[in-house]
């Protein structure tokens, strides 16, 4: 059975659109909930709240609606500007999420929630692949936030009884996203034929395309009533393959053209690890088929990058895309 009511927090960023999009058909009553009027998905809601958590209205809102699930996206998805703003950053993840899980206590404790946590939290492991028994080791003001979330959820799991899935998302990208690696990427390609990264290249990471993470959530608020209490708490999102930082660089410049030349500093972020790979489960409720491969998924992402610079269709491409 759909569920009734969802609402969408952090619903104007990145992955909150997408996420909105991806979920309207499995809701009959879809709210965003947003820190700015900026959200390119106005024909899918059912009803927009403007405003910056905490705040009191929050509580209002969850008596009034009763969501069946709240997918809480709002918060800073930054390490190096946690690094260069700490406080902010605690306020923007840790606090906005302890306000949001005591308003769901005490005006709509029925609700499920599924919390946005990061790869972060494991900073750089001793082992690799990961894999959900990887110690929480983060190493940036931005790792040690999205674990101090995590363990809110899990006090709010423990004394109240509120169910929450903590998405441990990798490097994510796709449509609507203006910032990170691939955005810098184009960003320097289109001031210069040399491109400038950080680092040497070699180092790795796992991408998702973010309408495989909205896929996810759709099956985790699908799931039968019945069921729910059998849900992970803990849940890695990611591709399971492990690309260099140079080889997505490369693939993603020859969207663009193939006149650019690839360079790198050398120099290393402290908050960064250096590696990363994830043994992703094959088996399971959970577990996605039909993965968007790589080089899909940057033809969408430039495809869309296109469209807002050449102010053409953008709303299209990202509806087309989820």
């Amino acid at each position: 059975m759909a569920p009734k009511t969802i609402l969408v927090t952090g619903a104007s960023g990145f992955l909150g659109s997408t996420i909105g999009r991806v979920l309207r058909p499995s809701c009959d009553r879809l709210i965003y909930l947003s820190g700015s009027n900026d959200s390119p998905a106005d024909h899918v809601v059912d009803r927009r709240y403007h405003f910056r958590m905490p705040d009191a209205r929050l509580g209002m809102i969850l008596s009034k609606e009763r969501p069946a699930w709240v997918i809480h996206c709002a918060g800073s998805a930054s390490v190096r500007a946690s690094i260069e703003d700490p406080k902010r950053d605690f306020h923007n993840n840790v606090t906005v999420t302890e306000a949001l899980y005591e308003a769901v206590a005490k005006h709509s404790p029925g609700t499920h929630l599924v919390n946005l946590s990061s790869a972060a939290v494991y900073g750089q492991p001793e082992r690799l692949p990961i894999t959900l028994r990887t110690p929480a080791r983060p190493v940036s003001p931005y790792g040690k936030h999205k674990r101090q979330c995590e363990l809110i959820t899990d006090h709010y799991a423990e004394r109240h009884g509120i169910h929450t899935v903590n998405l441990r998302i990798f490097s994510s990208f796709g449509p609507g996203l203006r910032k990170q690696v691939l955005w810098d990427i184009f960003q320097k390609a289109k001031r210069s034929r040399e491109v400038m990264l950080f680092g040497d290249g070699t180092e790795t990471r796992d991408f998702i395309f973010s309408h495989d993470i909205a896929r996810l959530i759709g099956k985790l608020i699908n799931t039968p009533n019945d069921d729910i209490v059998r849900q992970p708490r803990y849940l890695n999102v990611a591709s399971g393959t492990s690309v260099q930082i140079k080889t997505i660089a490369q693939l993603f410049l020859k969207q663009f053209s193939d006149r650019h030349t690839l360079r790198f500093s050398g120099e290393q972020s402290s908050g960064d690890p250096k590696h990363w790979s994830v043994d992703v489960p094959t088996e399971g409720d959970y577990v996605l088929d039909q993965m968007t491969q790589l080089e899909d998924g940057l033809a969408i992402y430039a495809r869309w990058i296109r469209t807002i610079t050449e102010s053409t269709d953008a709303d299209r491409i990202l509806a087309a895309a989820g």
